[in-house]
């Protein structure tokens, strides 16, 4: 099998208060670099593939969930009459897979949101390659994020 990042798109994370969509990362040829200057949230980055699948707070430097979700956002969120039920913080991995052996498109795409103001997160994925372009998004447990291509 093999994988690569295709994409990030995450909002609300961190120092990340609006969405942002990094796309074609070219992790495909085996290197991906992210540059830039200090406190710009390369880190961050890293910290968003650690969390989308499935990673601690430590791994995440953090300590809990509402340090995961932009302050701004945060203080948002909390002033509106949904707090509880609106999405605080999310982040996406689209990852490219093929089968060597058969051909088959394992690409899948997997979403984690903080919601209740970071204090419970939900974990959803979903494989673009079954059902056509209509693929729904499947709830899983945060103990089967370590997916299985």
């Amino acid at each position: 099998m093999i994988a690569s990042l295709q994409s990030i798109r995450l909002s609300g994370f961190k120092c990340f208060k609006d969405d942002l969509c990094l796309e074609g990362l070219g992790c495909d040829v085996g290197f991906c670099s992210i540059i830039g200057p200090n406190g710009c949230g390369k880190s961050v980055i890293g910290e968003c593939i650690a969390f989308a699948l499935g990673g601690n707070r430590r791994m995440l430097r953090a300590k809990n969930g509402i340090a995961l979700v932009n302050k701004e956002r945060l203080h948002e969120v909390s002033a509106s009459s949904s707090v509880g039920t609106t999405v605080d913080a999310e982040v996406e991995l689209g990852i490219a897979a093929m089968d060597a052996e058969s051909g088959l498109d394992k690409s899948i795409h997997i979403r984690r949101s903080l919601l209740g103001g970071g204090m419970r997160s939900k974990t959803f994925v979903r494989r673009p390659s079954e059902g056509g372009g209509g693929a729904t998004w499947t709830s899983v447990s945060q103990a089967r994020t370590h997916l299985e291509f």
